[in-house]
């Protein structure tokens, strides 16, 4: 028994020993995990520092790109309405309504008969469908309505989407929207209806 006893004692030992060891492993695995989780973290905070950064360039990059293209806009413009018969009245501006609308160009305008109207544009480097829903959508908000008539721009009006290049089903949707469609380098790709404000 006593012999029994011992050899049982010596088993428990070992798979004491055993146990130890199992947990010296298992330990030097968790601060091995741990270690990963903090090089995780640092990557995964330089990361986003970067996507930060990477983020302030591209909307830098996005307001020049913007710029550009209402500068052209505005000198495309006034000379397209020119050589449709009408007479600018004013110097293409933007016209920023609230914080959160602007026109990005509008001018007044008079035709051959003598006709005054007013042409708001909005802006694109690329004209996708979606635009002129979109542009519609402002202008048929009654607080713009408002805000334009508050500024004298009442009567009739002439919208417009301004671009450098065009997705597929631009001009369907200019057509459907009444909102005339020109391109920088390519003219009317679709002319604009006649609104009344």
């Amino acid at each position: 028994a006593q012999r029994r006893a011992e050899e049982r004692l010596a088993r428990l030992e070992e798979a004491q020993i055993r146990m130890e060891e199992r947990m010296a492993r298992l330990e030097e695995t968790q601060i091995r995990v741990q270690e990963e989780i903090r090089d995780l973290i640092d990557q995964i905070r330089r990361l986003t520092i970067a996507q930060q950064m990477m983020g302030d360039q591209l909307n830098r990059f996005g307001s020049v790109v913007g710029i550009v293209a209402e500068e052209r806009m505005a000198v495309y413009m006034e000379r397209w309405l020119e050589s449709q018969g009408y007479q600018v009245q004013i110097p293409i501006s933007s016209l920023p309504l609230d914080s959160e609308t602007e026109i990005d160009g509008i001018t007044q305008v008079r035709d051959a008969e003598g006709n005054f109207e007013w042409v708001l544009i909005s802006v694109r480097v690329r004209v996708r469908p979606r635009d002129f829903e979109d542009f519609a959508g402002i202008l048929n908000r009654e607080r713009v309505k408002a805000l334009l008539r508050e500024r004298g721009i009442q009567g009739r009006i002439r919208p417009f989407i301004f671009g450098m290049t065009m997705q597929l089903g631009a001009i369907q949707a200019a057509r459907q929207h009444r909102i005339g469609l020109i391109l920088s380098e390519r003219g009317e790709m679709a002319p604009a209806g006649l609104w009344e404000l």
